[in-house]
């Protein structure tokens, strides 16, 4: 008569049925390190605005806000109608901005990019095989840029100097393949209501619209339902 110890199969069944324990309880049972450490308790806040940022800016209004975008495009489509005759076919093009920088360049920056890609244009960094398109963005209250505008679309394009131009800028683009290749030079009026030529800041410190009181931090758990 052969007796067989029923030890390790005893052993092996109590030993998986605490793994299944283990995987089911709310304790940590795992002997090895979790790999993380909590050594900031800090709470966590709101990623702070990109500066320089201030209330003023901020549109409230998303009627307004939609106006202004289709303001935006239907004067830049225009724009890039004049434009696309003249760029050489089938060269990529570059974009560069007159300085100083301001809001509505960076606004006319990115309509006039999203109007050429549409248009089938290749757009590349600067580079000497590349079309450069120069552009810029004028607030048509300045006297200078008044004159400009008239001798550029003449007289009956453009309002008449007394009358209210707050928020009509002109919008302007040059195509150069060299600095003394002019291919065109080509400028529409812009109607933008939801822009401003500058915000509230201290005279003389700066001509960017970069100024103003900034928008105050509020911790995620003070937006959080």
């Amino acid at each position: 008569m052969t007796l067989r110890s029923r030890f390790p199969a005893a052993l092996f069944c109590t030993a998986s049925l605490l793994m299944l324990a283990g995987c089911s309880s709310p304790f940590a049972t795992g002997f090895l390190p979790t790999g993380y450490t909590y050594d900031d308790d800090t709470p966590i806040t709101s990623p702070k605005p990109t500066q320089p940022w201030m209330d003023e800016a901020v549109i409230t209004d998303t009627e307004a806000l939609g106006a202004n975008v289709a303001a935006w495009q239907g004067a830049v489509f225009e724009l890039v109608d004049k434009l696309s005759p003249k760029l050489p076919p089938g060269q990529p093009v570059a974009l560069a901005v007159v300085h100083p920088v301001t809001a509505q360049k960076q606004a006319l920056d990115h309509y006039l990019r999203q109007a050429l890609m549409q248009r089938g244009v290749t757009l590349v960094p600067q580079e000497a095989s590349a079309a450069l398109v120069t552009y810029d963005a004028l607030p048509l209250e300045k006297g200078d840029t008044h004159k400009l505008a008239v001798d550029r679309l003449g007289r009956e394009a453009v309002p008449e100097a007394k009358s209210n131009m707050k928020g009509i800028y002109l919008l302007r683009a040059v195509i150069s393949t060299s600095p003394k290749a002019l291919l065109a030079d080509e400028a529409v009026i812009a109607v933008l209501p939801g822009e401003k030529t500058e915000y509230s800041r201290w005279p003389g410190f700066s001509n960017q619209p970069a100024q103003g009181k900034a928008t105050s931090i509020v911790p995620v758990y003070d937006t959080r339902d």
